[in-house]
């Protein structure tokens, strides 16, 4: 039978974060009497609600660690000593926590005591307004009303900053009159009348400026609210249109638009309303990674690869097992196709790691995947975790590597259990051509045979199954009637495949079928299209055909046919068939004449085994003088 060299090529398809720490940062100046700035050095900067703090450096800068649970707009206040400076700015060292930590960030002014740059509009307003607050200690609800003093209070204000009282109250007297000219801030004007001990006149004026503020704040908060919605919407239709442009980029192979689109969806997504979508999303990015990294070449591979992985393992961190169990496995079957890919692409030690950690993935997801729930994605694991451990076995020897093949077959045969042939035809057949391979390794030759015809039933023009179980049928299971089926069966889609032709002349010898077998043969000699060396091999078939017939007068004839044949060809010339099917056909035939000439039958296939065309020749002479000494006898 002609030679079948089988090829193996396998490809598989495809947190916890350290919290970042948050930095307050800043630069301290001090301001010179023509506004000149410069940066103060050696100084300790802190935050007066959790007491953390920072030395300033050469050019002023400060950085101090702001706990998580400070957000964004929260007050603070920084507190910073020099001896006769005082912060103008921000008011009070108080400030609110910028949205943008690293962009944003404070400068604190400092003045020296007495500087007139300290009477400023916004610090009076701000005094006179803590003014309200503490001014209501003097009250006692028990005694008698009485006047209220701010006397005391401006007193320590004013002294705080290097100026007497009486400086203070003619400083909050003109802003008094500034406010009053003005009469365009009802607050301003409250404050006023406040600081004039005008207190029913303040109320009313702050009840005036609340009502005020509360229009304008429904006002705007109607209209907050109607952005708001047409944002949500302007967001879902963005996210929806990104989207779509990945999923069709996807469909047309285009994985690099794809993943661009894919990673712009990504951006009004949020993880944190969101967890779903920005999960499902994550996945897309992740597969589409994959994709790139499994069709790309060179360093790019690894580059894709890796964005991959790391784009799975970053999914899983927005869902857990209990809440999610089937996106949580549907992330553990990726990273178990990455770790595979990049596995398979490193080999060695490196890669059958890589193989164990995918192995590891595939088995965390059938903790979720079972037999009775989700029945068909626990078949479909085990169909990537048994290539996943066939590939492995590749990479090691003895009985590991055997272990690794029989695990292999389990997973694969567990697969099997679920993708049946009337229900998942393709997939059922896909498995057993894996199977096959698998089985191959092993070598077990009945079942390789077994699972490429199973593989024919479905696929019927796979010529490595029909040509692999032809093989094995005739030249090592010696199983002649399987194999004349499926030659026949092959030959019937395939009329004019001539390997097939060849091989289905000898099968009708092995067969028995000697009469049709001499008019076979006899037609592919004619034919001019065949090979010599097949040519040769089917002559010797003949040989031992018409040996069976009884027409051994025709021998000595066929055998000078045959060495002629020999003699035509080139010095390296070598026959290219496997005999051992047609070999133990003979040896163990109840065919009268077979048994008679069976040793002699058996020199003359091995002769055609020799090395090169004048090794064969003196092979074939030694059988021809063998033939003419039993002819002899015969007479």
């Amino acid at each position: 039978m002609m030679k079948r060299w089988l090829f193996l090529f396998i490809v598989i398809p495809t947190l916890l974060f350290a919290q970042e720490k948050r930095w307050l940062q800043g630069k301290v100046v001090s301001i010179g009497e023509n506004n000149e700035e410069t940066a103060e050095e050696n100084l300790k900067v802190t935050i007066d609600e959790t007491g953390d703090s920072d030395i300033t450096t050469t050019n002023g800068r400060f950085r101090i660690f702001l706990p998580a649970h400070f957000k964004a707009g929260e007050k603070i206040t920084l507190s910073i000593k020099k001896e006769d400076y005082r912060v103008q700015y921000p008011l009070d060292g108080e400030l609110r926590i910028p949205v943008d930590l690293l962009k944003d960030q404070i400068k604190v002014r400092l003045l020296p005591v007495g500087s007139p740059l300290f009477w400023t509009h916004d610090r009076i307003e701000k005094f006179i307004a803590d003014l309200t607050e503490k001014s209501k200690e003097q009250v006692v609800p028990e005694a008698k009303p009485k006047k209220v003093d701010f006397g005391p209070l401006i007193k320590e204000w004013a002294s705080k900053y290097g100026f007497s009282a009486q400086e203070a109250e003619a400083e909050i007297d003109k802003w008094i009159t500034a406010v009053e000219e003005k009469q365009n801030d009802t607050y301003k004007l409250a404050l006023a009348a406040f600081a004039k001990r005008n207190f029913g006149q303040a109320a009313e004026l702050f009840h005036k400026s609340g009502e005020f503020k509360s229009k304008q704040l429904k006002e705007i908060t109607r209209l907050a609210e109607e952005l708001e919605e047409k944002k949500k919407k302007l967001t879902a239709e963005a996210i929806q249109a990104f989207r779509k442009e990945g999923d069709s980029h996807y469909n047309n192979y285009q994985f690099k638009q794809a993943l661009t689109a894919y990673e712009k969806t990504l951006i009004y997504v949020s993880r944190e309303e969101s967890p779903q979508a920005w999960f499902d999303l994550t996945l897309e990015i992740a597969g589409t990674n994959r994709a790139l990294g499994i069709r790309t070449a060179g360093t790019e591979i690894q580059k894709y690869l890796d964005a991959g992985l790391d784009a799975y393992r970053d999914a899983l961190t927005a869902i857990k097992k209990t809440d999610r169990p089937e996106q949580w496995a549907a992330a553990q079957i990726g990273i178990g196709n990455v770790l595979a890919g990049q596995g398979i692409r490193r080999g060695g030690e490196p890669g059958g790691k890589l193989l164990g950690e995918a192995v590891d993935a595939f088995r965390l997801a059938l903790q979720v995947y079972t037999p009775e729930h989700l029945a068909i994605d626990w078949a479909r694991t085990h169909y990537n975790l048994g290539r996943v451990l066939f590939t492995q076995s590749l990479l090691e020897a003895g009985d590991k590597r055997t272990q690794l093949l029989k695990k292999a077959v389990d997973a694969y045969q567990q697969t099997l259990k679920m993708l049946s042939y009337s229900s998942y035809p393709t997939r059922w057949a896909d498995t057993q051509n894996l199977l096959a391979k698998v089985f191959n390794e092993l070598q077990d030759w009945p079942k390789v045979a077994a699972s490429y015809d199973s593989v024919l039933k479905v696929y019927h023009d796979d010529q490595n199954a029909y040509q692999t179980a032809s093989l094995i049928y005739h030249e090592v299971l010696f199983n002649y009637d399987e194999g004349f089926i499926l030659n026949q069966n092959w030959l019937a889609r395939h009329p004019d495949d001539q390997s097939a032709q060849l091989n289905f002349a000898e099968k009708h010898f092995t067969t028995g079928r000697f009469s049709e077998c001499e008019t076979r043969i006899a037609e592919i000699l004619e034919n001019p299209e065949v090979a010599a060396s097949s040519k040769i091999a089917l002559q010797a078939v003949g040989l031992a055909n018409a040996t069976a017939l009884g027409k051994l007068s025709e021998t000595n004839g066929s055998l000078e046919q045959l060495i002629s044949m020999v003699s035509n060809q080139v010095d390296t010339f070598k026959v290219s068939w496997q005999f051992n099917g047609t070999r133990h056909f003979i040896d163990t035939s109840e065919n009268e004449h077979l048994a008679t000439h069976r040793d002699w039958l058996l020199s003359l296939f091995q002769a055609l085994e020799g090395e090169n065309r004048q090794a064969i020749l003196a092979a074939l002479r030694q059988v021809q003088a063998s033939w003419q000494q039993v002819a002899g006898k015969s007479k």
